[in-house]
C-alpha cells in the first residue's frame, strides 16, 4: 500500500503498509544474498517514512538480517513480558532459504511484524526500536547504547548523531564503521537527502 496525495490509502502490486492512524509507512525489500567465510545471509532494506512525533528522522533506511530481527523481538518480549509480539518467519537450515519464493516469503513476513510493532503504541516508547529503525548502529552496539542511555532525549540524539548539516543546508551522513559478520570493522557510506529542511538516513551497503 502507498499513500496517496490526501493520506489515504491505494492498493498496489509494491511492498509496505501505510498506517494512517500513526502517519508511518514502513517498507521491507531490495533483499541482498552475501557470501562470507562464515556462510551465507541476506539482508534486507527497511525504510520508514513517518510524521508521527515519537521519531526523530522523518525518513530513514536501513539494512537488517534474520538475527537482527530476532534481537529485536527477543529484546521487546523482555520489557514486555506480559505481552505476545507478533512472529516473524522461522528460520530454515537449507539450502532453498536462498530461494526467491523463501526471501519473498521472509521480507512480507518481515515487513509485517514491524508494521504490528509500529501499530502497538506501547513499543513507540522503546529507544532499541528507535536505534534499530533510524540508525546503521549494529544489535550489539544497540544494547549497549540502550544500557548507557535510558531517556529519550540520549536516544534522540544517538539518532541524530548519525546526520549532519552541509553548507548548503542538505542533510547527509559521513561514512562510519560497523561490525561485520565476521567480527571485523568495515566502513561503509551513508547519504541523506532534505527536502524543505526535513532529515532522513539512507543506508547504501
Amino acid at each position: 500500500m502507498v499513500e496517496t496525495k490526501e493520506g489515504s490509502k491505494s492498493e498496489t502490486d509494491e511492498p509496505g503498509t501505510f498506517c494512517p492512524q500513526s502517519l508511518m509507512k514502513l517498507t521491507v525489500q531490495n533483499p541482498v544474498t552475501r557470501t562470507t567465510d562464515t556462510g551465507r545471509y541476506t539482508t534486507y532494506e527497511i525504510t520508514l517514512e513517518t510524521r508521527h512525533i515519537a521519531f526523530t528522522l522523518v525518513k530513514s533506511c536501513v539494512r537488517r538480517r534474520y538475527s537482527d530481527l530476532v534481537w529485536l523481538r527477543s529484546t521487546l518480549t523482555h520489557y514486555y513480558p506480559d505481552r505476545i509480539l507478533p512472529d516473524i518467519p522461522p528460520k530454515k537450515f537449507f539450502s532453498a532459504r536462498f530461494s526467491e519464493d523463501v526471501i519473498e516469503t521472509r521480507r512480507s513476513g518481515y515487513e509485517a511484524f514491524l508494521q504490528r510493532l509500529l501499530e502497538e503504541g506501547a513499543y513507540l516508547s522503546e529507544g532499541c526500536l528507535h536505534l534499530f529503525l533510524q540508525t546503521p548502529l549494529t544489535v550489539e552496539e544497540i544494547a549497549e547504547c540502550t544500557k548507557t542511555h535510558s531517556n529519550a532525549t540520549d536516544i534522540i540524539r544517538t539518532v541524530e548523531a548519525f546526520s549532519v548539516t552541509s553548507p548548503s543546508g542538505e542533510r547527509s551522513v559521513e561514512a562510519f564503521s560497523v561490525m561485520s559478520p565476521s567480527g571485523e570493522r568495515s566502513v561503509e557510506t551513508f547519504s541523506v537527502t532534505s527536502p524543505s529542511g526535513e532529515r532522513s538516513v539512507e543506508h547504501s551497503v
